[in-house]
């Protein structure tokens, strides 16, 4: 969990954390990320901190892979690790004051039963509005209504959270016969480097994207997919990611195909990958939500002349 850079703030885990500490083993490590460091480095970073530590505690009594249980000064991660055995349940609350005046009560209210409860109604008022918006009237004969259900809400989940707000760059390659790319005065042109290869401009997306764990960023041609069930479960929702694509428009009206946008994107993608290309273009998908936005607009608009 990344936290605030405010020399003031910090994390409460003592507390939060008990009921885990009771019944397994807790360890932390505290880091300050240095500039150049990203998030996709996580990893590499608390294994490091993992091994350094192995090898400080001495394998006398078996391999130890716990993280340290120290802070730098001024953090900006904060990393936990839980051992206990399964089943097993804890909740993790940060506060920004957990030693200010009412951080007891914000402790409770945001954890233990507190917090089951709130899961619980957000959980039923989900189930509601699914069943509304999303009525199963008839299903074949093979076909449970009750499974068929719980497989639609893990889609619908799924897709609410895989969405992001990314900012960036895409590498674009221009047409042949395009004016090469000179850098700005005082500044060398990388070695190598094809100057025909631009940065498109630096733009904002808010979007869907088609795998969490292996494409966290946005595709042209499966947005408009995401987009059509999104927009009957949250029509402002989808017009405001809608935005965000056509803002990506050119004066030809080209968007790049694939939306590879900063280092922490851009560290997830080979190379020949990265760049994207003015020739290659998906089928319009996008027509498909905007297709489904205007004809609701308009039964809308008959409805209340």
């Amino acid at each position: 969990q990344t936290g605030t850079d405010d020399p003031g703030s910090s994390s409460s885990g003592s507390s939060s954390t008990s009921k885990a500490a009771a019944s397994g083993r807790l360890h932390s490590l505290g880091m300050r990320l240095q500039d150049g460091q990203q998030l996709v480095q996580l990893k590499q970073l608390v294994l490091q901190a993992l091994v350094q530590n192995a090898q400080r505690l001495g394998f006398e009594n078996g391999l130890k892979l716990w993280l340290p249980d120290i802070a730098q000064p001024r953090p900006n991660l904060a990393a936990f690790q839980v051992t206990a055995a399964v089943p097993s349940c804890f909740d993790l609350v940060f506060l920004t004051q957990p030693d200010g005046e009412g951080a007891q009560q914000r402790l409770q209210a945001l954890s233990g039963a507190s917090l089951t409860h709130l899961a619980s109604d957000r959980e039923f008022f989900f189930d509601e509005r699914f069943a509304m918006t999303f009525p199963i009237s008839s299903t074949p004969r093979s076909m449970d209504a009750s499974s068929l259900q719980e497989v639609s809400k893990a889609a619908l989940s799924n897709l609410l959270g895989s969405m992001g707000y990314f900012v960036g760059a895409s590498k674009v390659k221009l047409p042949p016969g395009s004016k090469p790319y000179t850098p700005p005065r005082g500044r060398a042109a990388t070695p190598g480097q094809d100057p025909l290869i631009v940065d498109y401009w630096r733009e904002a997306l808010f979007t869907a994207t088609p795998s969490r764990s292996f494409f966290p960023r946005g595709f042209l041609w499966d947005e408009g997919f995401h987009q059509l069930l999104l927009q009957r479960w949250d029509a402002q929702l989808s017009r405001d990611v809608i935005g965000h694509w056509l803002d990506l428009m050119n004066s030809q009206g080209w968007i790049p195909r694939e939306q590879i946008l900063g280092k922490e994107a851009r560290a997830r993608v080979p190379a020949e990958f990265m760049v994207q290309h003015p020739s290659h273009a998906n089928p319009p998908s996008l027509y498909l939500p905007l297709l489904a936005h205007a004809l609701s607009a308009a039964g809308a608009a008959a409805d209340h002349p």
